[in-house]
């Protein structure tokens, strides 16, 4: 059954009758359900606040025999005597090092710009708060080995100055993270708009009644940043040299490596000097799995590409959605789900709204238990909102 919220106890008869018939055409078909949905809310119009929004639920899977990269995270935060729910999916790759990293300081490092900075709008602390983070990362890893990397000694000397630093374990963390990367895409819910701030590719979808038809629609509120994004593609280029561009994408990823082109962590598209690659990243003091290719090595044919770095930023792109009473739910997920060949937005929709219709299962369990029958090759993280 679709939740509705009534504050009113004058109002709490009319709700309860038309969730009786919401019962009733949910055993028929989708399109009934839909139409039952929307007289709902064509009702409430009147009678009713904006409504409020249920726990959100959140679902996660790994590969087989492999640590989870995925995160996520969710708070609450009072700005200004309104309440703002903070919701956010982080794809790490590389190890989980850098999405574990983000998952705990970005919400923090959010609320508390919403504090020092109550000008401000929502938009521009996501991107402040985004970008602090993401220097959080890389900024301390470079003045830590700066001066073992200095000009003067030779390879040798390097490695062993390297080498001699990561006997601090905190270096040893740092690096981890500024080694890996991670997407992320955090929503700020509240009372009349819904921000979005995405880097990278995870996604988030609404589940919205067409106001024409009645009918039920997926509506993709972010997009996938990535070298098959023609603006993204576009911006990447704009940023550099001509004479480079030839370089910067082949096989739509960045040096035919990384298919995102935003993201946190990632240094080695950020530093223009590749001596943190082949010492700090490629230390042999640093933990890697067996069997895999050193990372200094994996990069070094890209070495003599990076002329202009930084090629990824952790800016985010903010998109907002002003709330209507004709959504129904909000699906979030890393890419692990939008990857997926026979997946779409519109197959998301019709799975978490049919689960909804049966009203005794979890929306997000039920697509989390749909995608994993396409035996997904990445980790997979799915949140649902329902309103």
């Amino acid at each position: 059954m679709i939740p509705v919220t009534c504050k009113s106890p004058a109002n709490r008869g009319p709700f309860c009758l038309i969730s009786v018939y919401v019962i009733i055409f949910v055993h028929k078909s989708l399109s009934e359900l839909t139409v039952a949905v929307f007289t709902v809310f064509s009702c409430a119009v009147e009678a009713s606040p904006m409504p409020t929004f249920q726990q959100p639920t959140t679902y996660t899977c790994n590969r087989p025999n492999e640590k989870n990269e995925d995160r996520f995270s969710e708070e609450r935060v009072q700005i200004a005597g309104t309440e703002l729910t903070i919701l956010g999916i982080y794809d790490g790759h590389g190890g989980h090092y850098c999405s574990e990293y983000i998952s705990q300081a970005l919400p923090v490092e959010i609320a508390s710009n919403f504090e020092k900075y109550p000008g401000e709008s929502i938009s521009t602390v996501l991107e402040k708060s985004f970008v602090n983070v993401d220097n959080s990362i890389t900024g301390p890893l470079q003045q830590s080995f700066k001066s073992s990397l200095s000009w003067t000694k030779t390879n040798a000397r390097k490695q062993k100055a390297v080498d001699d630093l990561f006997e601090q374990n905190t270096l040893v963390d740092l690096a981890l993270r500024a080694r890996a990367g991670s997407t992320a895409l955090v929503i700020v819910i509240g009372p009349k708009y819904i921000h979005f701030a995405n880097v990278g590719d995870c996604r988030a979808v609404l589940g919205q009644i067409n106001n024409e038809t009645g009918h039920l629609q997926a509506v993709d509120l972010t997009r996938d940043q990535d070298g098959h994004n023609q603006a993204e593609y576009m911006r990447v280029l704009s940023e550099h040299p001509v004479k480079e561009h030839k370089d910067i994408f082949a096989g739509g990823r960045l040096f035919g490596e990384t298919p995102v082109t935003r993201s946190f962590g990632d240094s080695f598209y950020k530093f223009s000097d590749t001596d943190y690659t082949e010492y700090v990243f490629g230390s042999s003091k640093l933990p890697s799995k067996r069997g895999v290719m050193p990372y200094n090595m994996k990069m070094r044919s890209i070495y003599p590409l990076i002329r202009s770095a930084p090629y990824l930023t952790a800016n985010p792109e903010v998109t907002v959605h002003e709330r209507s009473r004709l959504d129904q739910f909000l699906v979030v997920a890393s890419d692990g789900v939008w990857a997926l060949k026979p997946v779409n937005n519109d197959w998301v929709v019709q799975v978490v709204a049919s689960a909804i219709a049966r009203g005794d299962v979890d929306p997000a369990e039920t697509l989390m238990q749909e995608i994993t029958r396409f035996n997904p090759g990445d980790d997979v993280t799915i949140k649902v909102v329902r309103f």
